[in-house]
C-alpha cells in the first residue's frame, strides 16, 4: 500500500509517540481506544468489503422489489458502517488524547507559526 494511504503509518506513529512517553504496549491496549495489535489496513479493507457486499445485496433485492431482503441488508449494512465509524472514531480519540492531554506537556504553538520547510522536502 502506498505509504500516503497506509493507515499503519498512523498506528505506528502513535505507538512510537507512546514509547517516547514511556507508555507500554499494555497501556495502549488498556487505556487507549484503537487496537494496536491489528493491521489497520486489513481491518479497513475487511469492513469496507463487508459493507459493500451488504449494499450489493440491497441493490439486488431492490431490483427484485424484495423489501424484506432490502431491510435485512440495510440492517446489516448499518452495523458494518458503524464498525467503520467506530474504527475512525477510535483513531480520532487517540490522536485527540495525544494532542489534548496535559500529561504530554506540549509547548504552545506561537502565533503565526509555520511548519519548517524541510519537513515538506520529498527527499527527506
Amino acid at each position: 500500500m502506498n505509504q500516503k494511504n497506509d493507515l499503519n503509518v498512523i498506528k505506528y506513529s502513535i505507538i512510537d509517540f507512546a514509547h517516547t512517553q514511556n507508555l507500554s504496549a499494555s497501556n495502549l491496549q488498556d487505556e487507549w481506544q484503537s487496537n494496536y495489535q491489528s493491521d489497520w489496513n486489513e481491518n479497513l479493507r475487511k469492513d469496507m468489503h463487508s459493507l459493500c457486499l451488504e449494499m450489493e445485496l440491497f441493490q439486488k433485492a431492490l431490483l427484485e422489489e424484495d423489501r424484506t431482503t432490502q431491510i435485512a441488508a440495510l440492517v446489516v449494512a448499518r452495523v458494518r458502517a458503524m464498525n467503520l465509524r467506530n474504527f475512525f472514531d477510535d483513531m480520532f480519540e487517540d490522536i485527540e488524547k495525544m494532542a489534548g492531554s496535559e500529561e504530554f506537556l506540549w509547548p504552545k504553538i506561537p502565533e503565526g507559526y509555520e511548519i519548517p520547510k524541510h519537513y515538506n522536502d520529498p527527499k527527506k
